[in-house]
């Protein structure tokens, strides 16, 4: 397995970290995607098509950390997704009142 960058993206870009490519064999996959933890101990929700098919994926926070996450299910139809990283105290997304929200927040 080796990791590459895509056709076209400099390694001074500063995307370059998140859009590696990872080599398997074969097979190449490229994605980007975003998430929020929702708890301290790291659970981790984003969306379906950002984890695909896959049951492993790298996490890389903006702390420049990084952690293998397991994903702990998704959903097609509604486009959400679990991932779980080992680790804890971590800070969490603050949410707000759902009573008080409109329909678009």
């Amino acid at each position: 397995m080796g990791i590459q960058l895509p056709p076209g993206i400099a390694p001074g870009n500063p995307l370059a970290p998140f859009l590696t490519r990872r080599v398997i064999g074969n097979r190449q996959e490229v994605t980007l995607g975003s998430g929020f933890i929702v708890s301290a101990d790291g659970n981790i929700l984003t969306n379906r098509h950002v984890v695909g098919n896959a049951g492993v994926v790298d996490v890389k926070r903006t702390d420049k950390r990084e952690f293998r996450g397991q994903v702990i299910g998704s959903d097609a139809l509604s486009d959400v997704a679990g991932i779980k990283i080992d680790s804890d105290s971590l800070p969490i997304v603050t949410t707000g009142n759902p009573s008080r929200a409109d329909v678009g927040d």
